[in-house]
C-alpha cells in the first residue's frame, strides 16, 4: 500500500506568492509565530472566500 504525501496547506502557497515571502513564513504567522497583518488579513479573506466557493458548489451540486 502506498502512502499519500500530506500536501501542503494551498492557501498559504497562494498567499506566499502574492506576497513575496516563503509558504512557511505565512504559515509562521498564521500560526502567531511571526507577526504580519498584511499577510494575516489576504489569508483570512482568501479562506473565507474559498469556504464561500465551496458552500456554493455544494449546495448547486445538491440540487441537481
Amino acid at each position: 500500500m502506498e502512502k499519500q504525501k500530506r500536501s501542503r496547506d494551498d492557501t498559504a502557497s497562494i498567499v506566499a506568492q502574492i506576497h513575496g515571502v516563503s509558504a512557511a513564513y505565512v504559515r509562521m504567522v498564521v500560526n502567531g509565530k511571526r507577526e504580519n497583518q498584511a499577510i494575516l488579513g489576504t489569508y483570512r479573506q482568501f479562506e473565507y472566500k474559498k469556504k464561500l466557493l465551496i458552500t456554493q458548489v455544494a449546495r448547486r451540486n445538491c440540487k441537481k
